[in-house]
């Protein structure tokens, strides 16, 4: 009798233990429900954030970030190029038309210095006009938006008039020192040259959408 007893006091105790094991089990279920949908509710969040431009690798889901140094030559040379060319094409009306009234430019050493003066200073209005318009107005110029870049503030904020004209004579004093004044576009991690750090400006890339 009292092994039996004590038997049934073992059944007892063991539909305790087994009673105690299938409420953790319950529990243990109820605790891998909540990570998943905890899981689940943190990737979307996360989608969400990639897809409203928030999170660090938001801007490389869009393609944007820091430019290569071969797009930024590629955008300078486009840009040197249409200034360039539209240079060209005022000296030779130039030089035709004070030609036509005053002879050849050529045999009179003072009128070729006052040519030469004029054109640099066409030269000089010209790319101020250029740069700061294009950048001022629609944060690019064309040489910037065939090489796929944008000119923002240090906030990625469109940039103004007066930063676009703080910027070109600070890139305008890089380049007159035979161009060493863009080593530091070079040595800087986000490409800043001189002109931008002086309008607080950086150029990035900005794929089209």
């Amino acid at each position: 009798m009292p092994c039996w007893g004590g038997g049934g006091d073992d059944k007892e105790s063991g539909a305790d233990s087994g009673g105690g094991l299938s409420i953790d089990l319950e529990a243990l279920n109820i605790d891998e429900d909540e990570e998943i949908e905890a899981f689940v509710v943190d990737e979307e969040e996360a989608e969400g954030a990639l897809a409203d431009g928030d999170g660090e690798f938001a801007g490389q889901e869009r393609g944007e970030g820091e430019p290569a140094l071969l797009k930024r030559l590629v955008a300078g040379g486009v840009d040197a190029g249409v200034v360039g060319g539209l240079e060209i094409v005022f000296m030779l009306g130039t030089h035709l038309i004070i030609t036509q009234i005053a002879g050849s430019i050529f045999a009179n050493m003072e009128a070729l210095v006052l040519v030469l003066a004029l054109d640099l200073v066409v030269l000089f209005l010209l790319s101020l006009f250029y740069s700061v318009y294009f950048v001022g107005g629609w944060g690019r110029t064309p040489g910037h938006r065939y090489a796929g870049l944008i000119v923002v503030d240090l906030k990625d904020r469109p940039v103004g008039y007066m930063q676009a004209v703080l910027r070109y004579f600070g890139t305008l004093v890089a380049v007159l020192p035979a161009g060493l004044g863009h080593l530091l576009t070079i040595l800087d991690k986000q490409g800043r040259g001189l002109g931008d750090r002086l309008a607080g400006t950086k150029v990035v890339y900005r794929r089209s959408s």
